[in-house]
C-alpha cells in the first residue's frame, strides 16, 4: 500500500511539475510578445513625421505581425 502511495505521489508531483513549466514557457512567451509590440509602438511614435508613406505602411505591417503573434501566444495561454 506504500508503495502504491509512493508511485501516485511521484505521479502527481511530476505531471505538476510538467504542467507548471508549460504554464511558465506560455506566460514567458506571451510576455515577451507584449513587449516586442510595446517597443514597435514605441518607435513608429518616435518616427512619426519622419517617414513617407510607404515606410509608414511598412511599419505597420511589422506592428500588425507583431500584434498577430501577441494574441496567437494570449490564446496559447
Amino acid at each position: 500500500m506504500r508503495r502504491a502511495v509512493s508511485l501516485v505521489t511521484d505521479s502527481t508531483s511530476t505531471f505538476l511539475s510538467q504542467t507548471t513549466y508549460a504554464l511558465i514557457e506560455a506566460i514567458t512567451e506571451y510576455t515577451k510578445a507584449v513587449y516586442t509590440l510595446t517597443s514597435l509602438y514605441r518607435q513608429y511614435t518616435s518616427l512619426l513625421g519622419k517617414m513617407n508613406s510607404q515606410e509608414e505602411d511598412e511599419v505597420w505591417q511589422v506592428i500588425i505581425g507583431a500584434r498577430a503573434e501577441m494574441t496567437s501566444k494570449h490564446q496559447e495561454y
